[in-house]
């Protein structure tokens, strides 16, 4: 049964006109990956549908956003399904985060003693990624469900950004160098260096996550969790590139790792190197959200 959107509650003539055709704009930003402002998400109905509201505050669009993501939910709790919250990937443009009418995202992770304003932004990162996540038949379900249409993707540059080549990848590995074994062992022993991600006392090398994976260094206080990926001097930036990805990952995992376990999703990975990125992984770092710290040329004779 679609989505009655003739009976809800505060409706007027014109959130009528624009409420059927957020959801179909919202799940293709969804299996796109990628987030929507306010503005935007005002301009793609009006080339979509031609419905022109000429409205791109969030002040006016949080209402049929909130009422969208509200139903979704509900809709998922009959089906008892637990559905990502896609409300929280329409963004302030300043900010880049969702209005304050997405704090009920809490609730998706059901996690005790939330805190959301200390944690906010830990949540809303963790909750737009599981939208992301979701995958696209699971996206066109609910759009089945909700009667919504299913736009096409757009699968050539969906922006005016420039692609980003992917790293080489190497034929075979060599061993682990002694540089590189240096610059781990001095990560873990120097938990200063990562003051902005938690107060945390000495690390551990080579810890092991439920995907397999070893991390360089490690940090965890109970609360906030770090992975850790260096790259010694001697690594080219195909080598930097590959560890950007492999945060990417390791921060994808300790956050599957936190939500299997009802924890809050503070967690976060760091590419460390003694060497400085080039422009082509600086721009990747900045696209994928993942920071970079300097070390020390010294940490790789420790």
């Amino acid at each position: 049964m679609a989505f009655d959107y003739d009976n809800t509650p505060d409706l007027t003539s014109l959130r009528g006109m624009v409420l059927p055709y957020v959801l179909p704009v919202l799940i293709r930003r969804a299996k796109e990956g990628r987030p929507i402002t306010y503005s935007e998400l005002a301009e793609e109905i009006e080339r979509e549908y031609g419905v022109v509201t000429g409205i791109g505050r969030m002040t006016w669009w949080g209402w049929p956003v909130g009422i969208v993501g509200t139903m979704v939910r509900d809709w998922g709790a009959e089906q008892d399904l637990v559905i990502p919250p896609i409300n929280v990937i329409v963004i302030r443009k300043a900010t880049k985060e969702p209005g304050t009418g997405a704090d009920h995202v809490a609730a998706y992770f059901r996690v005790d003693g939330i805190d959301m304003k200390k944690n906010r932004t830990a949540y809303m990162k963790a909750a737009a990624e599981a939208v992301y996540s979701y995958g696209t038949n699971n996206w066109d379900r609910v759009a089945a469900a909700a009667g919504a249409d299913i736009l096409p993707l757009r699968h050539g540059k969906v922006d005016d950004a420039e692609p980003i080549p992917l790293p080489r990848i190497p034929s075979k590995y060599g061993p682990e160098s002694d540089e590189h074994k240096a610059l781990k062992k001095w990560a873990a022993l120097h938990p200063a260096a990562f003051h902005r991600y938690g107060k945390f006392s000495t690390g551990e090398n080579e810890k092991v996550l439920s995907s397999g994976d070893r991390l360089d260094a490690y940090f965890s206080n109970g609360k906030d969790r770090l992975a850790v990926e260096v790259k010694a001097s001697n690594a080219n930036d195909d080598e930097l590139m590959r560890g950007v990805y492999q945060c990417v990952k390791y921060r994808a995992v300790m956050r599957a790792e936190n939500e299997a376990r009802r924890l809050a999703p503070t967690v976060s990975a760091v590419l460390m190197s003694t060497r400085r990125p080039g422009r082509a992984v600086r721009t990747l770092m900045k696209r994928l959200h993942v920071d970079f710290i300097d070390a020390p040329i010294e940490a790789e004779a420790t």
